[in-house]
């Protein structure tokens, strides 16, 4: 993996309830820094970290600053977080980006002021702006679409002309957002936005059923015939995996850990947690067990695969491991298997037939692209 990733818990108050979210409701209402982050040694704590991690193979450097919206804080937190980045940014030789979260949940002028305090501190500061695919509003948009200008002046008014903040789409299953709608969002005096989409689909904290999953990846499909020419992650993640030839269990294991070992997630206690890069963006396995009691083990998904008619037949295995999109279908088996248990049926009588993770199109697109 040539990019290194570095998540920090540091900030979590947000009035927004996307479905797939990992905070609890006390942390979305807690205004406050974590007490770690502005101490004199987190700076060379984190520096430190980066230099030991960085390889000869390292090309890029992505630290993520969350993961409530960080624009709601004070004015006088900012300017420390401002400084925090700058020194990163001065001692770190490499290419890097500071990726700062954002619901724009709020008054937007305000935000937009505070997000120039955190731009000047740096050329390569983005912000990943987290929407609730549930959100129709009109004004919300606008907000959006306001906050995009204004970042994108600010950047060209510094010669900083790289990139675009990130727009990140939390999908609720159960309210799949209308794509048509969606599309005529991302436009400015009918000129196409070119920010960067992540598309995070999360498991169902629900029964599933067939149609459900039927649902998710029809509308999958739906959205990459109609944004495939964006810088969507999923189709850079999938991209850059289809490049792997995967030939038995120890180079899956190997391509996993490789993963792993090129993701740092740092909670609110200052402590290192285990996690990897997915198709659904940074995952922390941490908060994604706390939320779903899952088992992260590969081993384990493939027994769940060798009970399941379409993911033995299926040629996208491989992806579905190594996407972590599996980290979905075993969510979404335990949800059906408990609810099997519950009406009194035997779920090993249950041989399910459909795909259980919602991506299967969209590994068929980018395979038949290689």
């Amino acid at each position: 993996m040539n990019t290194l990733i570095f998540n920090l818990d540091i900030y979590f108050q947000c009035a927004g309830h996307c479905t797939g979210c990992f905070l609890s409701q006390e942390e979305r209402q807690d205004n406050q820094f974590v007490d770690y982050v502005f101490q004199n040694d987190f700076f060379h704590q984190i520096k430190n970290l980066i230099e030991k991690k960085i390889t000869e193979e390292t090309q890029m450097l992505i630290i993520g600053f969350g993961r409530g919206n960080i624009l709601s804080a004070s004015d006088e937190n900012l300017h420390q977080l401002a400084k925090l980045i700058k020194n990163i940014d001065q001692s770190i030789q490499l290419n890097k980006k500071f990726e700062i979260s954002t619901s724009l949940i709020g008054k937007i002028d305000p935000q937009i002021k505070k997000a120039q305090i955190l731009l000047s501190a740096s050329s390569s500061v983005y912000f990943n702006v987290v929407i609730n695919s549930d959100i129709i509003s009109t004004n919300f948009w606008n907000n959006w679409r306001l906050f995009y200008q204004y970042n994108q002046n600010f950047r060209k008014k510094h010669s900083i002309i790289d990139d675009a903040d990130i727009l990140v789409l939390n999908i609720n299953p159960d309210n799949l957002p209308n794509i048509h709608q969606l599309y005529q969002n991302l436009f400015i005096n009918d000129k196409m936005i070119l920010s960067p989409i992540n598309v995070a689909m999360f498991p169902y904290q629900r029964y599933i059923n067939e149609d459900d999953l039927l649902n998710i990846n029809l509308w999958m499909k739906q959205f990459n015939e109609k944004f495939h020419e964006y810088d969507i992650n999923y189709k850079n993640f999938l991209e850059q995996l289809n490049q792997f030839s995967i030939h038995d269990f120890s180079m899956l294991q190997n391509y996993f850990e490789t993963n792993q070992n090129s993701y740092v997630f740092i909670d609110k206690y200052n402590q290192i947690q285990q996690g990897s890069l997915s198709i659904m963006g940074e995952i922390d396995y941490h908060r994604l067990n706390k939320k779903f009691d899952l088992k992260t083990d590969i081993k384990n998904f493939m027994k769940i695969m060798n009970k399941n008619s379409r993911c033995i037949q299926c040629e996208h295995q491989t992806s579905c491991i190594l996407s972590g999109a599996y980290l979905v279908a075993v969510q979404n088996h335990k949800m059906k298997k408990n609810k099997v248990f519950l009406i009194g049926k035997n779920i090993q009588q249950s041989q399910e037939s459909y795909c259980l993770n919602g991506y299967q199109e969209i590994f068929e697109y980018y395979k038949k692209k290689i």
